[in-house]
């Protein structure tokens, strides 16, 4: 989408939205913006300003844009302004903070990751894998089971487990790396390193202003599926022979508490 940076800031009707609309369209050079250029401004800015600042600007240019087009604006072009701000992720002080994610946040990070680097994160979390297991995953070891993969690891001292990963995931892995042997593949035959994962997340995770590496996302999975089916399953997914194991270095603090309750 393209906006005429005069008319974007003359359409501000909320007079406390002016000042960061204009700080926004200031920063872009020409007499247009586009789409591409609103992302690029919060992205250059994610180390710079504050999660609050950021979000306050977010706010006011996304007000500015709906206001551009009116009371004509149509339902499709608000679906295209909403998802350009879809796009733009604040990660929260709080969100930094915390050594894990929670499901919307995983959702939000795949959303806004290259292709690569988004199946990996979703592979991680959805198997629970460490990185090291994930990057040995054969794909004669895989099995697909109704709307899942059943898939067969060797893992940390040499135990033989079974973890599953959805069918779409497999599939999306599968056209984009092409392995011929490993799912994750950098050349015929060759399995993509734990150098490379972590790299690649490091840098998505630099964009956007949070720490992410491989291991986090498995203690995101352990942290979010206890919610849902209590620790002593959880445990047993992530192939740990005892479930205070997982309660002491997976675990949050808050869930701790709740697990404890049970």
């Amino acid at each position: 989408m393209i906006f005429n940076k005069k008319k974007l800031l003359g359409s501000v009707t909320n007079d406390s939205y002016y000042v960061d609309v204009a700080i926004v369209t200031e920063s872009i050079k020409g007499r247009y913006i586009t789409s591409k250029d609103i992302i690029k401004y919060f992205s250059n800015v994610s180390k710079i300003l504050k999660a609050s600042t950021r979000q306050r600007r977010k706010v006011a240019i996304k007000h500015a844009c709906m206001a551009y087009h009116g009371y004509g604006l149509k339902p499709i072009r608000r679906a295209k302004i909403e998802y350009i701000f879809k796009k733009i992720l604040i990660p929260t002080d709080k969100w930094k903070s915390r050594d894990y994610f929670t499901e919307i946040e995983i959702e939000e990070i795949c959303r806004n990751s290259g292709k690569r680097t988004r199946l990996i994160i979703k592979a991680l979390y959805e198997t629970a894998l460490r990185v090291s297991e994930l990057c040995s995953i054969r794909k004669s070891e895989c099995e697909r089971i109704g709307e899942q993969y059943k898939i067969s690891v060797i893992c940390k001292g040499g135990v033989v487990g079974v973890v599953y990963m959805e069918s779409s995931t497999y599939c999306a892995i599968d056209k984009i790396y092409q392995g011929e042997t490993y799912l994750f593949e950098t050349s015929p035959g060759r399995h993509i390193s734990r150098h490379t994962i972590s790299t690649m997340l490091k840098r998505t995770g630099e964009k956007f202003g949070v720490n992410l590496y491989p291991h986090k996302i498995r203690r995101s999975f352990a942290s979010n599926m206890v919610k849902k089916y209590g620790i002593i399953p959880v445990s047993k997914y992530l192939l740990h022979s005892d479930p205070g194991y997982t309660a002491k270095n997976y675990i949050n603090e808050k869930e701790k508490k709740i697990t404890i309750m049970r």
